[in-house]
């Protein structure tokens, strides 16, 4: 199973029908031009997990090789001796580069845990993220339409999409900030602004 929150593409070019915001994405094919071999590989991963991620700083600081055989740096003795280390961790080199998305694509993080045979995920964003292509959560007494889809991306081109349910996402303060009178003296720690909690509604 494979735990990926999308970061969309450029609004204005389609991508199976997808559309998204400006910025950089969070990913990179690690495959060369022909789409024959990967670009890289882990020079000498630690288990199982560090062999299936590969991150661009992972790159950028010499811990990988090339595998490629067109490119200059290729050399078929690092090769044997790196495939002789995913075998033995049952690993394969992953087909996607990780590094930070920039620009409004960077707004949305997330996390994902795998449990019981369902996945668990959070989703979190500022609700004011300064970019005119993301909605801007500037009313808190009002609710906000969103989607959420699960897609098999395994496919290429053919993206195999599972539809999504049109959700409410409001929002509810549970706790008010203190006033000037109920603050506390200056050397005194002071507490947080507004709490927020949202619930969800189909």
């Amino acid at each position: 199973m494979t735990n990926i929150l999308y970061m969309m593409r450029h609004p204005h070019t389609g991508d199976g029908g997808r559309h998204g915001d400006e910025g950089t994405s969070a990913e990179s094919h690690n495959r060369n031009a022909s789409k024959s071999t990967p670009k890289y590989m882990e020079r000498n991963p630690t288990d199982w997990l560090d062999a299936m991620i590969l991150y661009q700083s992972e790159i950028d600081a010499g811990e990988v090789i090339v595998t490629d055989p067109l490119d200059a740096n290729y050399n078929a003795t690092d090769i044997t001796s790196a495939w002789a280390k995913y075998s033995a961790l049952n690993a394969i080199v992953p087909e996607r580069i990780l590094k930070p998305a920039t620009g409004s694509r960077s707004d949305i993080e997330q996390a994902a845990i795998w449990e019981d045979g369902t996945w668990y995920t959070e989703i979190t964003r500022k609700l004011i993220t300064g970019h005119d292509d993301d909605v801007q959560f500037d009313n808190l007494s009002k609710t906000y339409a969103f989607g959420i889809a699960t897609m098999d991306n395994t496919g290429g081109g053919g993206h195999n999409t599972h539809g999504s349910t049109i959700y409410q996402l409001a929002f509810d303060i549970v706790s008010e900030p203190p006033t000037d009178e109920e603050a506390p003296p200056a050397d005194e720690e002071k507490p947080g602004g507004s709490i927020l909690q949202t619930h969800v509604c189909s």
